[in-house]
């Protein structure tokens, strides 16, 4: 009895000795992706880009000033880096064509995902779905919710379903593929009221740039 009562104080401490190195090596990263709340806005995709980086695109008109830090759950996740060379022109102009803008993550603290919080993947870029496609969504306040693609003009693509103030930069998309950031809502043109910015657009507009984004691929 007393060796076995010793050989358990042992393993005890043991197991007390190791405990705090386990917990030392735990993943307590951010989770970022398609879908989740930098404030104000909503998150469209997380990915890589042709230089290395770890980088995340949302709406334009969701960064106030260039540079600014990004935080996510209180904590900060990166900044912005690059945007569209004709956002922030002028504030609160409802301008889908180039409403984007890339923020810069630290791989430190932020762990990617392609899913967005209603389990929905994200995971390729898809410029030009078919129009029989259902074009869904998902912003921070009015979540997953899907509707028809009615109609595309020039870089921005429009459709009818539900969006708040709140979901702008989220992902819009047919299946699994990125078509667009969600930008805004123009109640004039009731037949097709939601704008999207489409990726297409983007990723040319990155890519003339050449700078942080550029080469922008989601997260597989």
């Amino acid at each position: 009895m007393k060796l076995e009562t010793t050989i358990s104080a042992a393993f005890c401490a043991l197991g007390l000795a190791i405990l705090p190195a386990a917990q030392a090596h735990a993943d307590d990263r951010v989770i970022v992706g398609p879908g989740t709340s930098i404030g104000v806005c909503t998150i469209a995709s997380v990915g890589t880009d042709k230089h290395g980086n770890l980088v995340a695109l949302t709406a334009g008109h969701c960064m106030r000033v260039p540079n600014q830090r990004v935080s996510v759950g209180g904590r900060d996740v990166g900044f912005f880096a690059a945007w569209s060379s004709t956002w922030p022109s002028e504030p609160f102009r409802e301008d889908a064509q180039l409403d984007y803008a890339v923020i810069q993550l630290d791989p430190k603290v932020v762990k990617p995902t392609n899913l967005t919080p209603a389990g929905r993947r994200v995971d390729r870029i898809t410029p030009y779905p078919d129009p029989r496609q259902l074009l869904c969504k998902y912003g921070q306040v009015t979540e997953h919710t899907c509707g028809n693609m009615l109609e595309r003009d020039g870089n921005a693509v429009r459709s009818w379903q539900l969006a708040f103030p709140g979901d702008s930069g989220g992902p819009a998309y047919a299946d699994s593929g990125l078509v667009g950031i969600a930008s805004s809502v123009n109640l004039l043109r009731i037949w097709a009221p939601i704008q999207f910015t489409g990726i297409s657009g983007v990723l040319a507009d990155l890519a003339a740039q050449g700078g942080v984004g550029a080469g922008f691929t989601p997260v597989g």
